[in-house]
Parts: C-alpha cells; sequence; structure tokens
C-alpha cells in the first residue's frame, strides 16, 4: 500500500482517494487481501476472476433453468385451467349477463312509466308553466304600453298600429 500510495503523490492523487479505490475493489472482490505481520498484502489473479466469473455464470445458468420449469410448471397449469373452466363458466356468465340487460330495460321502463308522476317532476313543471305565464304577461304589457306611446306620441288609431304590427284583436287591454 505504501509503494502505491507513493506512485500515486508523484503523479498527483490525493492519498485517501487511493485508500478508498483499493478498499471498494477489496470489498467487490477484484482484489484479495491477506495479513503478513504487521502489514496488508493485496493482489489480484486473473485466475481468481476467471473462476470468480465462472462461479457467477455457473449460479446464472442454474437460476434460468429452474425458472424454464417454472414457467414450463404454470404454463401447465394454467392450460389445466383454461380446459377446467371453458365453456361452460363462459356461457354460464353470458346467460347471466345477457338476463341482467334484459332486467335492466324492464325496470328502465317502468321507471320512466313512473316519471310522469313524480312529484318533483311535477313540481319542476308548474314553476316552469309559472315563469312562462309571467314571461308572456310581462310581453303582453310591453306591447300594450308602446302601442299607448304610439298611439298618444304619434297620434295613430289603435287599430291601425294593431294592423301594422300585426297584433291580434284579443289582445285588448285591460
Amino acid at each position: 500500500m505504501k509503494e502505491l500510495e507513493k506512485l500515486a503523490t508523484g503523479v498527483g492523487i490525493v492519498l485517501q482517494s487511493v485508500k478508498d479505490v483499493v478498499n471498494e475493489l477489496v470489498g467487490d472482490g477484484i482484489i484479495l487481501t491477506d495479513k503478513v505481520g504487521a502489514s496488508n498484502i493485496y493482489w489480484a489473479l486473473p485466475s481468481e476472476q476467471k473462476k470468480a466469473q465462472e462461479r457467477l455464470l455457473t449460479s446464472l445458468r442454474e437460476e434460468e433453468a429452474r425458472l424454464r420449469d417454472e414457467l414450463e410448471s404454470m404454463s401447465v397449469k394454467l392450460d389445466e385451467a383454461r380446459k377446467s373452466a371453458g365453456d361452460a363458466t363462459y356461457k354460464a356468465n353470458l346467460d347471466k349477463m345477457l338476463t341482467l340487460q334484459q332486467e335492466t330495460e324492464e325496470l328502465d321502463k317502468s321507471l320512466a312509466a313512473f316519471r310522469s308522476n313524480d312529484p318533483r317532476a311535477i313540481q319542476q313543471k308548474r314553476q316552469e308553466i309559472d315563469m312562462a305565464k309571467h314571461a308572456a304577461e310581462r310581453w303582453t304589457d310591453n306591447i300594450i304600453t308602446a302601442r299607448r306611446w304610439m298611439s298618444r306620441e304619434q297620434g295613430a288609431p289603435l287599430e291601425e298600429i294593431n294592423r301594422h304590427f300585426e297584433i291580434p284583436p284579443e289582445l285588448d287591454e285591460e
């Protein structure tokens, strides 16, 4: 380590970073270390790295084989489940869905029949009728007021104003 630190300081590398990198390489298993007396010896053999890679490759292949077997087993179970559930379940669910759709349509029809007797709907219709009645009265008053003004200011007879603006004769003043 002392030799490596001397070489690093000669190139301009900080001592602490050399120690950190070496400790990280030891932790990753790329560099091996042994303590001999008071000093630590670090080394890396190409054969050790190759052995580590071979061990990793072997474990990955074993994992792949295990996963392939599990996938095959699950595929067989899935096929069996599909065959056993098969058409009977599908047809039963389809029949149930069609029955429920027919019930829904019948209930919608009966609900529509009851809407004409709904107190809220009747109340809303009454409010709409009152609003329309008030609007008609307001416009009738406006027409009568405008007709009076024209008759008074322009001196035109009411019959002529009614004929000119197509005001019906039943719209008499009260």
